[in-house]
């Protein structure tokens, strides 16, 4: 049902994957935020279940940094929590610019470390999105990424 598109993240050049419910819509969007395994068989099953249920749904690719060849155990490595709401952002803004979405009906869901990063997410962009369901958030109370300030 649903398909993988290139995509801009300001100058980096991604991909995500996409399904949209058949029909003119306007559907409400939901932006699906990744386990550490990445857009795979499982993710891609959560985008297409959810479009199949009537929702627009967008799981960016997070792991956009990551060199070729890195392990799963690796991949944490190359994550930012800065980054991972700026792909947010984006991918909402993507959604909300489609004909067949409801940009005022946005929400954020992820599981495992999609979990966490819908938390920072939710947090981070209050005004973009509706709701939100984090399922199982792994490590919620640490920072990936840059350090933070010194306080």
């Amino acid at each position: 049902m649903g398909k993988t598109i290139d995509f801009a993240i300001g100058d980096i050049q991604t991909n995500a994957y996409v399904a949209v419910p058949e029909g003119s819509g306007p559907f409400p969007g939901v932006v699906v935020t990744f386990h550490m395994g990445g857009i795979d068989s499982f993710t891609e099953w959560v985008v297409d279940d959810l479009a199949k249920n009537g929702y627009a749904a967008i799981a960016p690719n997070h792991y956009h940094a990551m060199p070729p060849g890195k392990t799963i155990a690796d991949r944490k490595e190359f994550l930012d929590d800065d980054q991972m709401t700026l792909d947010l952002k984006t991918s909402a803004d993507w959604l909300a610019s489609q004909d067949s979405v409801d940009g005022d009906r946005l929400a954020l869901i992820g599981h495992c470390m999609g979990g966490r990063t819908t938390w920072v997410g939710l947090v981070s962009l209050p005004d973009v999105f509706k709701c939100g369901c984090p399922f199982y958030s792994g490590n919620s109370f640490g920072q990936i990424g840059s350090p933070p300030p010194p306080a």
